[in-house]
């Protein structure tokens, strides 16, 4: 019985949940009418015990991720290891290079946007991770101080250029295709392209 009512449930879209005890019910708009609704009422324990008893509720049942404790380096995981070892061979990383282009218009204040980018880079530790050989010659990641990158914005005036369609694109083209150096960082680029004063 519990199982054609969780299908019937299903097939319309309702989802149910067992949140500290209770059956949480999300239903699309207009898809719950009385008959629906006195049906599940009428079902709610068994509901809930079907729901908690088959595993299906996962509420609560994560393990916290303990932070490591503080060390000058630390072991690569099997992803990072792949990715330095590719990094070896010319362009070799270039594959993992994850690149967007966004257009600004307006009057940009690039200090206010340079010193976002390295507010953001002290925030997280990953975007000042960096690849190389400890003293024994194992390769291992190191988190670089925050601040210590010397990250900025590279800025390209193009309002004089020619063709500046053309000479954007291949710009662009240039730097993401361009790898980037684990061993030294750091792991973010950002340049700018101006076209016009605005």
């Amino acid at each position: 019985m519990i199982d054609n009512l969780i299908l019937v449930l299903a097939e319309k879209g309702i989802l149910i949940n067992v949140v500290d005890g209770e059956l949480i019910v999300n239903a699309p708009k207009g898809v719950l009418d009385e008959n629906l609704i006195k049906l599940i009422k009428g079902n709610k324990a068994e509901l809930i015990t079907y729901l908690v008893e088959s595993d299906i509720i996962v509420e609560n049942k994560f393990d916290q991720i303990k932070a490591l404790n503080q060390q000058t380096s630390y072991s690569l995981s099997s992803s990072q290891r792949r990715l330095w070892i590719l990094s070896q061979f010319e362009d070799g990383n270039v594959a993992y290079n994850m690149s967007g282009v966004f257009i600004f218009e307006g009057n940009l204040q690039i200090v206010s946007l340079n010193y976002a980018f390295n507010e953001l880079i002290s925030r997280h530790e990953i975007l000042r991770t960096v690849f190389r050989e400890d003293e024994s010659g194992e390769v291992k990641q190191f988190i670089s101080p925050a601040g210590s990158t010397n990250f900025s914005i590279t800025l390209t005036d193009l309002q004089d250029a020619q063709a500046q369609e053309r000479v954007v694109r291949e710009l662009i083209q240039a730097d993401v295709n361009q790898g980037f150096d684990l061993s030294s960082g750091p792991l973010l680029r950002a340049g700018l392209y101006q076209l016009s004063a605005q």
